[in-house]
């Protein structure tokens, strides 16, 4: 197998996890749409996000059939796992799952690397910047790398769901530190955009859409200040519009 992806190292493999699970090595890519078992995508990410241990076969059955009795427990996690390592040997010379004695791991002679842990790691690089520029690139860098919530087709599976929150929530914290730095530095075009990208994450948070009416506001389009104000006036609570009836009367 020739390597079809050079900027993946040899050994290494990519995982990522937000806006769908995806699969890269040197070799290929695997996507949800192509790996067409969400057993194996769930089996896959369990372990990615358990990596510094081995799982046991009894939490594995716990996880991957959660209210159902099994009569044979090991025998179905086993085929779990063959059915995923002849999807994932597509890409892998070895078999990215392993069973070391103890319970299943990803295979340690990968060196795996995963969107989740970059976006923390460059988010929390961002805020302990000193240098607004250098803060700014960090907090650009992060929020690019969130496509999408955390495996939005498993959002409804009990342990999925609060990293689901969790990574989102540090999205949402991350866009408005970035917006607060983009204000204070009259970038009002990219306050737009950046609150017009997070809306669409989060289109309940009235934060968001005071960032983007007062960006348009600061670059003179008062009406489309205004018609995004009609928009959204419905969701707000009292409080909110009277503070972004505020903002639109102290424009004019």
């Amino acid at each position: 197998k020739s390597s079809q992806y050079p900027q993946v190292a040899e050994n290494e493999i990519i995982i990522n996890f937000f806006g769908g699970l995806e699969v890269i090595s040197p070799i290929g890519v695997l996507n949800e749409d192509k790996i067409k078992s969400p057993l194996s995508c769930q089996l896959l990410a369990y372990l990615c996000l358990h990596r510094k241990r081995a799982v046991s076969v009894r939490e594995l059955s716990n996880r991957l059939w959660p209210e159902q009795i099994l009569d044979n427990p090991s025998k179905a996690v086993r085929n779990a796992v063959y059915r995923s390592r002849k999807i994932f040997d597509q890409i892998c010379p070895e078999h990215l799952i392993v069973f070391n004695g103890s319970g299943y791991e990803i295979n340690s002679i990968y060196s795996i690397r995963t969107d989740i842990e970059q976006f923390e790691v460059l988010c929390a690089l961002a805020g302990k910047e000193n240098r607004f520029e250098q803060g700014l690139a960090f907090y650009r860098s992060a929020l690019t790398m969130y496509t999408g919530p955390l495996l939005p087709n498993f959002d409804f599976v009990q342990w999925v769901m609060p990293k689901v929150s969790y990574y989102h929530l540090l999205f949402i914290e991350c866009v408005k530190k970035c917006l607060q730095g983009m204000r204070s530095a009259k970038l009002h075009f990219e306050v737009y955009r950046l609150a017009s990208h997070a809306i669409t994450f989060e289109s309940s948070d009235a934060d968001l859409h005071y960032y983007l009416i007062e960006s348009l506001l600061l670059q003179g389009a008062n009406d489309e200040a205004q018609k995004h104000y009609l928009n959204i006036a419905e969701q707000l609570t009292l409080q909110e519009r009277i503070r972004f009836q505020e903002l639109l009367s102290f424009s004019t």
